[in-house]
């Protein structure tokens, strides 16, 4: 009698666990960021000074961080369904990206100064 034997790479109870536990983390993360609810979890937002803190524009970062988080956390349910080497890609992209923006933001200086800080038309009043 001949045996055939299939052995495929399929994920174990305990990967599929952990990346359902990631998914409801970057989830709320993404929502709560998506709220408001969690500003002081932005990177670098504790150390901003008081008068910093009234000028950033901690909406926009905010709206950034949550729809960065529920990227990820859809990016991992794809990968679970999936499992292609085209969703880890994706996934570790987005992350790339996310950490690019971050950095972008927080060490570009005068141009990130112009992302994060809302207009001031009383300057522009006075130089026209």
């Amino acid at each position: 009698m001949i045996k055939i034997t299939v052995t495929e790479d399929f994920m174990g109870l305990n990967d599929v666990i952990v990346e359902i536990i990631l998914i409801c983390i970057f989830a709320v993360l993404g929502l709560m960021y998506l709220s408001g609810k969690c500003n002081f979890l932005i990177p670098k937002y504790r150390l901003l000074s008081d008068e910093m803190k009234k000028r950033t524009n901690v909406k926009k970062l905010s709206r950034l961080f949550g729809f960065a988080s529920l990227f990820a956390a859809l990016s991992i349910a794809v990968m679970i369904t999936g499992g292609l080497l085209k969703i880890h890609l994706l996934f570790f992209g987005g992350i790339i990206m996310l950490g690019a923006d971050v950095f972008y933001i927080f060490n570009k200086g005068s141009r990130s100064e112009n992302f994060l800080l809302p207009k001031d038309d009383e300057k522009d009043k006075k130089h026209q």
